[in-house]
């Protein structure tokens, strides 16, 4: 999962924080002490003849033990892919490393070969568990079109699901004289494929409100607001954003 790395800075990856390998191998260290504490209090009542209870409390400790070994392969399974993505001062930039074979590749799209910005809906539905109704979180795909160095049409996209990020994003575009669109449509599975053959129609018109800050959508389709001074993504609305 690609999250926000750096406070105040667009810069996005899907390596783990400090903060959450702190976190992961603390519950290692914890799980740990728990079973060395249960296999040490079992064995100690199985030398003092008290079967029944030495063997509950073993038996809990090779649980507990198995629980620790699933949870230290979780914390150290191998990342396949590590992933950048930066709204840097120049223009918009990506970076690729496959860990297994080390193959990096990284590129940039300046400001300069941009030519329009287009914000579009997305939805990912959120299990609240079993036997209790979910909810969809509503966030934005940000489809850039730009110009390559050959003269071709080429799109980039990246989706963010927080608003002030995204008015973040836009400001950036703005600064840069990038023309931003937004779009009612639900963008999610549109791929940069579908943009450059044509295949998806982008509705589109001039102007964007300000309004509040992005709900959820129930299972029923039904859209409701929060209060808040953030904007929403440009695709709650159909005019182009001043």
């Amino acid at each position: 999962m690609v999250e926000l790395r750096e406070e105040g800075q667009l810069k996005y990856s899907n390596q783990p924080s400090r903060t959450a390998k702190t976190l992961n191998w603390g519950l290692v260290g914890l799980m740990g002490a728990l079973v060395l504490g249960f296999l040490g209090y079992g064995v100690f009542w199985l030398i003092k003849g008290d079967w029944v209870v030495g063997s509950i409390i073993t038996v809990i400790g090779l649980f507990l033990a198995g629980m620790l070994w699933l949870i230290f392969r979780i914390v150290r399974m191998p990342q396949k892919v590590l992933l950048r993505y930066e709204l840097r001062e120049e223009g918009y930039y990506t970076y690729v490393k496959q860990i297994k074979t080390g193959e990096e590749s990284e590129h940039l799209v300046p400001f300069t070969q941009m030519q329009e910005v287009l914000i579009g809906r997305t939805t990912r539905y959120q299990p609240k568990g079993e036997g209790s109704i979910g909810f969809y979180v509503i966030g934005a795909n940000i489809v850039m079109k730009w110009v390559d160095e050959e003269g071709h049409i080429q799109y980039s996209i990246f989706g963010l699901e927080n608003p002030d990020e995204l008015e973040a994003w836009v400001t950036e575009f703005r600064k840069h004289g990038i023309p931003v669109y937004g779009t009612e449509a639900n963008v999610k599975f549109v791929r940069v494929e579908n943009y450059q053959t044509a295949a998806y129609r982008k509705p589109r018109a001039e102007r964007h409100p300000r309004v509040d800050q992005p709900g959820h959508e129930g299972q029923n389709g039904s859209r409701r607001e929060t209060k808040g001074s953030a904007v929403v993504p440009a695709c709650f609305s159909r005019r182009r954003r001043n």
